[in-house]
């Protein structure tokens, strides 16, 4: 009970910490996105492609394996150019792929292209996010890997309940252009994070300099 106690509190504080919040929630806005899309994602695609089912199931297979390849890839990409670099292109990418979506229907198979993009980037960022926040505080990773996963799963389910209500009161062509507003806010937080980091660390290079001096 103590040790679940201090966990729980150690928790809290490194929430607290401004860096902290906003790297947990570049990982909760974009899996709100994708709650809002992939949740209704099967009846979008009947309604609006007209596929089979069978064209339907394969559609699914290669979403799946183009989140194994993109979470792969964003490991890869973040050690190769870095994280912040990484993580602007993977949610970029994914709100154009998205967006394009909206306006594109007529061709199965332009579909499956564009879903499979907005796939791969998706997770490539997710993959990514767990590098940012082992760098941002290496000493209390193990923690902030576990919080990483509850806001994943938290923002999956507002993003489906968000995903509900856009198909009840507008329509099931909602959930494109929907989807892709919590991701424009996860690439805002992104950029807001890497000016806070970058800021951070010209202080304690000035700090230093001055000890020094």
């Amino acid at each position: 009970m103590v040790i679940n106690q201090f966990h729980f509190l150690q928790q809290i504080s490194l929430i607290k910490q401004p860096k902290i919040a906003l790297a947990l929630s570049i990982n909760f806005f974009l899996m709100s996105g994708y709650g809002i899309v992939f949740t209704y994602l099967s009846p979008y695609l009947i309604q609006t492609t007209k596929m089979s089912d069978h064209i339907l199931s394969f559609t699914l297979l290669i979403l799946g394996i183009a989140s194994l390849f993109g979470s792969k890839f964003g490991g890869f990409s973040a050690d190769k150019w870095g994280i912040t670099l990484t993580l602007k292109r993977g949610l970029v990418l994914n709100i154009l792929s998205i967006l394009l979506l909206s306006f594109i229907s007529s061709s199965i198979n332009t579909v499956i292209i564009i879903l499979t993009l907005w796939s791969f980037s998706g997770w490539s960022s997710g993959a990514t996010q767990q590098f940012n926040l082992a760098t941002i505080s290496p000493n209390s990773s193990d923690v902030l890997l576990g919080l990483n996963q509850s806001m994943m799963q938290l923002g999956f389910a507002f993003g489906a309940a968000i995903g509900g209500l856009a198909v009840s009161q507008l329509s099931i062509r909602s959930i494109t252009w929907l989807g892709s507003i919590p991701v424009v806010v996860s690439l805002i937080v992104t950029v807001g994070l890497s000016r806070y980091l970058m800021n951070e660390k010209k202080v304690r290079q000035g700090v230093g300099t001055q000890i020094r001096a």
